[in-house]
């Protein structure tokens, strides 16, 4: 069946991972006249594999299917048969996959899904919550192997990140149209000017890092459902960030700064949050690294919140001096960034 769909005469050599006892190195190298290369994590495997009479070109190696001994772009085809299931990083191993391949190379999966019609449900019905926890989905193979390739393509192969692109295309079409600015104003707190460096520096580590070990599967949050809920924090956050821009106009400076004419805004949604547009970041960024499921994301997006509090420390030393007891009353009525909470 595998020899129908690729091209024989461009098949060579081949990486048989997860290869056990050599069965199917022996038929690969038969049948595609192909030079295999085994490779099994377990030594005992490879032994017995050895102790058998060579009739076809393979060899034979221990190594696991995240970390192959071979170079880059130099095989044809990875071949897996009842392995994918018992990965402990699928990403990784996919990652690995595309490393070694040829630009025209193949991967072949042969394992059990949650799609297959096997017999045992339909006697125990049991198991098929068994089958649905222990086995992938074939989209969710072809998923993992088209994310880890890299790209733009890789990035469109998730539904979540999809619905994330339209929604930041919609904020940043929005933004467009408003008047924020990094105007110095009448009178600024210069002290405070590291925040944007700061805030500038973990942004484009979270640029990287959370879609980085989301692709080789570092410290990944399980499930889809986790995308989707970063989709909806990035949605609600990004509208809370863009909005105070809308409702201050020119007044919303990236600075500490009183600006000429400046008032202060106590209606609608600073009814109830002084900070709005800081809260609106911290969910955006939170949404952004849930999207990539990232563990390690959840650490620098935590970085956020001491220095997002020290810049509202900053603003309300400058609000309170320059409009007194008016932002003392108002500061006693409201919150700084969760209603009811903080």
């Amino acid at each position: 069946m595998l020899s129908a769909h690729v091209d024989q005469s461009a098949i060579s050599p081949v990486a048989d991972l997860g290869c056990g006892t050599g069965r199917f190195s022996e038929m690969l190298a038969a049948e595609l006249g192909a030079w295999v290369v085994g490779f099994d994590p377990s030594e005992k495997m490879i032994d017995q594999a050895r102790r058998k009479p060579v009739t076809a070109p393979v060899a034979l190696a221990r190594a696991s299917a995240h970390a192959l001994p071979l170079a880059r772009d130099c095989v044809d085809l990875v071949f897996m048969s009842q392995v994918y299931h018992h990965l402990p990083a699928p990403a990784a191993v996919a990652q690995e996959c595309w490393r070694v391949l040829r630009g025209s190379g193949y991967v072949c999966v042969r394992t059990g899904t949650r799609e297959n019609n096997v017999v045992a449900p339909r006697f125990f019905p049991a198991v098929r919550a068994m089958l649905d926890a222990d086995l992938p989905s074939s989209d969710q193979i072809k998923a993992n192997f088209i994310a880890s390739g890299g790209g733009f393509g890789a990035f469109l192969a998730h539904p979540p990140f999809i619905a994330l692109l339209v929604v930041f295309v919609l904020l940043l079409g929005a933004a467009m149209f408003t008047q924020g600015n990094l105007n110095p104003g009448e009178r600024e707190d210069r002290g405070n000017r590291w925040v944007i460096w700061a805030i500038m520096g973990l942004g484009l580590a979270l640029a990287y890092v959370p879609a980085y070990t989301d692709r080789i599967g570092l410290w990944t949050l399980d499930g889809e459902a986790m995308r989707w809920i970063g989709v909806v924090l990035g949605a609600i956050g990004g509208t809370l960030r863009i909005l105070p821009v809308f409702i201050l106009g020119r007044r919303f400076s990236g600075l500490v700064a009183i600006q000429k004419e400046h008032a202060l805004v106590t209606t609608g949604i600073y009814a109830t949050v002084r900070h709005p547009s800081y809260l609106g970041l911290l969910m955006t960024v939170a949404g952004w690294v849930l999207v990539f499921r990232s563990g390690l994301g959840l650490i620098i997006a935590a970085l956020f919140v001491p220095i997002i509090l020290g810049r509202i420390r900053a603003e309300e030393r400058l609000l309170a001096s320059q409009f007194g007891a008016e932002y003392e009353a108002y500061r006693a009525r409201t919150s700084r960034l969760v209603p009811r909470v903080y």
